[in-house]
């Protein structure tokens, strides 16, 4: 009867570990593949970031090319009202075109760099996020394994009763 109850300890530490064991292995994965798809979704803020800057250059360029579209029909106008270009309202009209338009291609380059730095922004954060997950999940392992040894513990304390039981009824 004593070895019956013996065996039903190392059962049941046995039982205990491995649960601990199996639950610590599921953590840890669950922690791996949460960093896989932190990292999937930082590649994809940094495409993100990347198509950002693209548009910005490609807005600036069209941007630049309606401006000079605009200023070729501002000097078409003066020269239909015999202004002299080379001097005065011309000259000022001119200057002025030109300085908008590199203001406004400025700010379009800026707003494109602004919207680039909040996706690698992002990318960043989802890289750290992963990082903790990978680390979380090796703790959550490790507080498995710790718990399916600490639940061993009745097990083998039935066990080690049920030998020293049988060896005092013995003596």
């Amino acid at each position: 009867m004593c070895g019956a109850q013996a065996i039903a300890g190392i059962i049941e530490a046995g039982v205990s570990i491995t649960g601990g064991i199996v639950q610590g292995i599921a953590h840890y994965k669950e922690g791996q593949f949460s960093a896989q798809v932190q990292e999937a979704n930082a590649q994809s803020a940094e495409q993100a970031a990347g198509d950002a800057q693209l548009r910005g250059l490609a807005e600036q360029a069209n941007f630049k090319l309606k401006a000079g579209q605009l200023a070729a029909r501002q000097r078409m106008a003066l020269i239909g009202a015999n202004v002299d270009l080379t001097s005065g309202t011309a000259v000022d009209i001119a200057a002025e075109t030109q300085a908008m338009t590199q203001r406004d291609a400025e700010v379009i380059g800026n707003n494109a760099a602004r919207e680039a730095w909040g996706f690698k922004s992002q990318a960043l954060n989802y890289r750290a996020q992963g990082e903790l997950d990978k680390l979380r999940g090796k703790y959550a392992m490790a507080g498995s394994l710790l718990g399916g040894a600490s639940g061993a513990g009745p097990g083998i304390n039935s066990m080690f009763e049920s030998i020293y039981s049988d060896k005092s009824k013995s003596a």
